[in-house]
């Protein structure tokens, strides 16, 4: 089946059934080559999901909410899945940050919280204590999200 990242991020966030669905997807790395192909249950991990035995230095498919932001000194943006350390995290490369900006119209990286994200990537645990999950992320093509906007809380009023 042909989808965008778009069009499988909404088709994850609205059912669950998409997720276990053994549809099959390709992802192309270019015209020819491949980067990821399997049923959409098989290469397709929500954050919550991810775990050492399976994703550990794996590319597939990654995604769920982002619940903070941040741009490192060295220029790395890092999207987090949680505030707990072993939460999973998305790390874009410092020499496409700016272009992932521009992409995403990002003024302002903390706006991204509240948001859903998908990115082709290879996860691998940290150095660190090896309990974290990071998934590395090179090329603008291979991530996708989509900004929530903050409903009104108070009704326009005519004065």
């Amino acid at each position: 089946l042909h989808y965008s990242l778009s069009r499988i991020l909404y088709n994850l966030a609205r059912s669950k059934s998409f997720n276990e669905s053994s549809d099959e997807i390709i992802l192309y790395k270019n015209d020819s080559d491949i980067l990821i192909q399997g049923g959409i249950k098989n290469v397709i991990y929500g954050f919550e999901k991810i775990t050492k035995e399976i994703n550990d230095n794996q590319i597939y498919l990654y995604w769920g909410p982002i619940a903070s932001a941040k741009e490192g000194v060295d220029g790395k943006i890092w999207l987090n899945s949680g505030i707990a350390y072993g939460a999973a995290s998305i790390a874009i490369f410092h020499d496409i940050a700016a272009d992932f900006k521009k992409t995403f119209e990002i003024d302002d990286i903390d706006d991204l919280s509240g948001s859903y994200v998908i990115v082709a990537g290879r996860c691998k645990y940290s150095s660190t204590s090896g309990n974290k999950p990071v998934i590395w992320c090179g090329s603008t093509k291979y991530i996708f999200i989509r900004k929530y906007q903050t409903e009104k809380l108070i009704p326009d009023v005519e004065g």
